[in-house]
């Protein structure tokens, strides 16, 4: 006997497979939205990208400007100050000579040294490279970041995580993330099985490498045997997205089995493309964000602006990505069924 279904235009029965064409098409059509919003991201991004990238090739052009004015007029005072002593070596009288070409080699030589500093120093302000980054910046963001929680850095040697962070809502604790912290320059698997018996030990599942080296074709965040890798400038965002699951979790009282079943589905998600890409939009303006206030310090206060900016966008897209976050632990099948049925009602 054939199943009948409600039509959604006009209620009356219709057969299981003209239902399942109605649903099939609406699916499509939600799809299709959906592409369409990941591409006009997608393009946002880029465009903020490219303006970043602008800022930045402005603001490296006048920092060596500036460092190479700074070379020229200490080069041009110390020439001066190596003609003077040529000048007074040669009018020494015939007993000072030697003397007097001693005093000038050194000074010559100090002259050289200073010119060298300097020219080092050049180097240094035209440079890209980042600074030194550490366990203890990680545990001073994080605690700036999540006064709420109880964040704790754990002792070397025991083969556990480095810091734990137990996430409070409304000072109840409702789970520990366990971060692995990774200062290196090239990646190794072994850094898997540390992050995961590190969670172990914590009795969590929510095992985090913050890494400064990635696996082959990844970079900014990626996810390994169930771990996720995240740049440190990436690290407060992602920390934000698991933190905001755990409190969501406790907040609707779910039991230990949805807990298991929710936290499934999340990291399901975070697996996915689209994640990946939002991820990557953070970390990326995280980045350009960091460029910015390294070169704020050195030499000019006139990004400030623009430090906001990227720092707005920064917060809109963890928003985002948290609101996605929500959305999927309050989904449940019946919710899934009504909204396909509410979405083919509109065709």
């Amino acid at each position: 006997m054939l199943k009948n279904e409600r039509c959604p235009y006009c209620g009356h029965k219709v057969s299981h497979a003209e239902y399942e064409k109605v649903r099939a098409k609406v699916e499509r059509e939600l799809r299709s939205r959906l592409d369409k919003e990941l591409a006009v991201e997608r393009k946002k991004v880029q465009q903020e990208r490219d303006a970043l990238r602008r800022d930045r090739q402005a603001t490296r052009a006048e920092a060596r400007s500036w460092a190479k004015d700074q070379v020229k007029q200490a080069t041009a005072s110390l020439r001066a100050q190596v003609d003077r002593l040529r000048d007074a070596q040669d009018a020494t009288h015939e007993e000072g000579v030697e003397v007097g070409k001693r005093e000038g080699r050194r000074s010559l030589e100090r002259a050289e040294k200073q010119i060298a500093v300097l020219q080092r120093e050049l180097s240094r302000k035209t440079s890209d490279e980042f600074g030194d980054w550490s366990e203890q910046d990680l545990h001073d963001a994080l605690s700036r970041a999540f006064p709420e929680d109880k964040i704790v850095r754990l002792p070397k040697g025991d083969g556990g995580a480095d810091i734990a962070q137990e996430v409070r809502y409304r000072g109840r604790p409702c789970g520990t993330l366990a971060l692995e912290c990774k200062n290196v320059k090239e990646w190794s698997n072994s850094f898997i099985g540390q992050a995961k018996r590190g969670a172990e030990r914590l009795d969590t599942e929510h095992a985090i490498i913050v890494s400064t080296a990635f696996p082959k074709k990844a970079k900014g965040f990626a996810m390994l045997k169930g771990v996720p890798i995240v740049v440190p400038t990436g690290a407060l965002a992602f920390v934000e997205v698991l933190r905001g699951s755990l409190i969501e979790m406790e907040r609707r009282g779910l039991s230990t089995g949805q807990r298991v079943e929710k936290s499934k589905a999340l990291y399901e998600y975070l697996r996915g493309t689209s994640f990946r890409a939002s991820m990557q939009s953070i970390v990326d303006a995280a980045t350009e964000l960091e460029e910015i206030q390294k070169r704020e310090r050195k030499a000019h206060e006139q990004v400030w602006t623009q430090q906001a900016s990227h720092l707005s966008a920064i917060v809109n897209r963890t928003g985002q990505v948290q609101g996605k976050v929500v959305a999927l632990l309050e989904e449940t099948p019946e919710k899934s069924a009504a909204k396909v049925e509410h979405a083919a009602a509109g065709v």
